[in-house]
């Protein structure tokens, strides 16, 4: 056979913004989530703006209550320009559900969550949002 161009393609990590104010719980996020993801840590949705407006991003995961800026408040900015996926991870489900009326592509993981849950709700978005066209159904 000549001129297959059987070449293995190349899969790029999905770049995910994490942001949370609690650097336990920012670091603990990045340790489970690292090796399948290319993740930027940001403290507060402030430095999330920023960050967000400075690169590009496949998905967003934002605790909701932070110094600054809250995730819905980055949320809301990031809507300005993009529709990227947001995961909020919230101890107040339905305060959350309130206030993301109108937003759109925004998902949610209630606390306390398995590190589990966490890896297949990305894995879900993966699929929802990177899926090749050819194999859409």
């Amino acid at each position: 056979m000549q001129g297959t161009d059987d070449k293995p393609s190349v899969k790029k990590k999905l770049r995910v913004l994490i942001v949370d104010d609690n650097h336990d719980v920012l670091e603990l996020l990045c340790d489970v989530l690292g090796q399948g993801y290319d993740l930027v840590m940001a403290i507060d949705g402030q430095e999330a703006l920023t960050k967000f407006q400075q690169n590009d991003f496949d998905f967003i995961v934002t605790d909701v209550r932070m110094p600054k800026l809250s995730g819905i408040e980055l949320a809301k900015e990031v809507r300005k320009i993009s529709q990227l996926p947001i995961l909020f991870i919230t101890a107040s489900e339905e305060e959350l559900s309130a206030q993301i009326q109108g937003i759109d592509h925004v998902f949610k993981l209630k606390k306390p969550f398995r590190f589990k849950e966490l890896q297949a709700k990305l894995v879900e978005l993966n699929e929802k949002y990177f899926k090749p066209f050819s194999q859409a159904v």
